[in-house]
């Protein structure tokens, strides 16, 4: 039997603090504010509860690390502080690992704490500085050296653009470290299981090295489009298809309809006469790796592959003369004295040899040991590049966009350009119409998915600014607020 004390005692000031906001949330939610918001409305309260997002994850960090410290989670018997966590906040296993992960990265990434403490960085963007420090060991202190640096990178772009960031980083600051990283990770987990099982079913399970695993996507998503033509339909998430490569979307099931095979609704014809495939994208997979491995076993005729958005399903590689001639010397990777003075300048210096899928869904940072491997026995496209890694102008005075520039744009924007769009390019678009007198050289080409291309054309928005810097997209009729990326 428990017993209630006859005085309550007065709240404590965290507690008190944290009732307070619970009170104002509660307030929020009992109110029509939301229902009533107008559209600007709406996107500022999404972009401020972002932040509020990230600050509350900041003092449930802070909590949480002193919590687990202070030893008071033993008093009833709890084996540690996240089984107290779980029985008393009745949370699963995964969320309470996940806030206690977030506790020790708070901890030990410091600067980035910080940053999360003022709503300008996620909880993924500490994953990501977590991810590079587990990637290459070794590199360790160098990345605590430029920790603020990468901070301020962070606070000004998404979490797969600092990941990007950080292997280019690693690979410019000591190659030779991430070429035995990469090794020693090809080792522990690069494979491929293939099982059959008892009822005849073919499990396959892999986890691929970035090389292999860009053909793979870039010839899988190829075959996607042949069986797409073939059938006379789209799939039906097209405006928001990221490729074969989006997170949980490259697996086939074995416990849907078999390949080749709709099942029953799985096909509609939208407004406009179009067939829409509405099957999951997995079972979509499932028919192109059938139509890739037909493909494969024909080599010519009829099963050969289409071209996807424009160019062959190719990887390219793009480097400049010096640094081909470095990669080629096996010369160190900076002049710096230790790897984290070679950080601080990798900083400012873009690396230049990079592996790519031909519409930009996969842009990876190679190191020395992936572009020679790739170089000694492949089709090779060149693209002209300067020091700084842009794009030499390859335009011509004619309306057709060139494979060339198709690959020097696609090199150079690395995916769609529309600010908060991380989806690949899927067509190349003039910044002023070429009927208008703008002229096709890269100067006036940018990148965009199929949504925001239609987007552009059908509503009329209006880009400017340059490509290689800062482009502004302006809704039509001038209402509503210029979209930007981040700075």
């Amino acid at each position: 039997m428990s017993v209630v004390p006859s005085v309550v005692p007065p709240a404590l000031p965290l507690v008190a603090a944290v009732a307070g906001v619970e009170a104002d949330l509660d307030r929020l939610l009992g109110s029509a504010a939301v229902a009533d918001a107008g559209d600007l409305d709406l996107a500022d309260a999404a972009e401020a509860l972002a932040r509020v997002r990230a600050k509350l994850a900041a003092v449930d960090a802070a909590v949480v690390r002193r919590f687990t410290a202070s030893g008071i989670w033993a008093g009833d018997g709890s084996r540690n502080a996240k089984a107290w966590l779980r029985t008393h906040t009745r949370a699963g296993h995964g969320e309470v690992a996940a806030r206690a992960r977030v506790a020790d990265l708070c901890a030990r990434h410091r600067h980035l704490a910080a940053r999360l403490a003022d709503g300008t960085v996620s909880t993924e963007h500490l994953r990501a500085v977590a991810d590079a420090h587990a990637w290459v060991p070794a590199l360790s202190s160098a990345l605590d050296a430029a920790e603020p640096a990468i901070a301020d990178y962070a606070a000004c772009h998404t979490p797969q653009e600092l990941r990007r960031f950080l292997s280019a980083l690693l690979i410019r600051v000591d190659a030779a470290a991430v070429d035995d990283a990469d090794a020693h990770r090809l080792h522990e987990r690069a494979g491929l299981d293939v099982a059959t099982l008892m009822d005849g079913w073919v499990q396959v399970a892999a986890t691929l090295p970035p090389d292999i695993g860009a053909t793979f996507l870039a010839c899988l998503q190829s075959a996607g489009l042949a069986v797409r033509r073939a059938d006379g339909a789209t799939p039906a998430d097209h405006q928001t298809d990221r490729g074969p490569g989006s997170t949980g979307s490259a697996s086939a099931s074995t416990a849907s309809a078999s390949t080749g095979a709709a099942s029953d609704g799985a096909a509609s014809t939208g407004a406009d006469g179009q067939v829409c495939d509405r099957r999951p994208r997995r079972i979509r997979n499932l028919d192109a790796l059938a139509r890739l491995l037909a493909a494969a076993e024909a080599s010519l005729g009829p099963s050969r592959l289409p071209d996807v958005r424009g160019s062959r399903p190719v990887v390219q590689i793009t480097v400049t003369p010096a640094e081909l001639a470095r990669l080629a010397e096996h010369a160190d990777p900076a002049d710096a004295a230790d790897a984290a003075d070679a950080l601080q300048l990798a900083l400012d210096d873009r690396p230049t040899a990079a592996l790519a899928g031909a519409n930009g869904a996969v842009t990876v940072p190679l190191g020395p040991a992936g572009a020679r491997r790739i170089a000694c026995d492949a089709a090779i496209r060149r693209l002209v590049v300067d020091p700084g890694g842009a794009v030499l102008d390859v335009g011509r005075t004619t309306r057709v966009i060139s494979p060339a520039q198709r690959a020097a744009v696609t090199h150079r924007d690395t995916g769609c350009r529309w600010p908060g769009c991380d989806c690949p390019i899927d067509e190349i678009h003039h910044i002023v119409h070429w009927a208008h007198g703008g002229p096709t050289d890269l100067a006036n080409l940018v990148g965009l998915c199929w949504w925001h291309h239609h987007e552009v054309h059908e509503r009329r928005w209006r880009i400017t600014g340059h490509p290689d810097h800062r482009l502004e997209f302006h809704p039509p009729d001038g209402v509503g607020r210029a979209l930007t990326p981040a700075a």
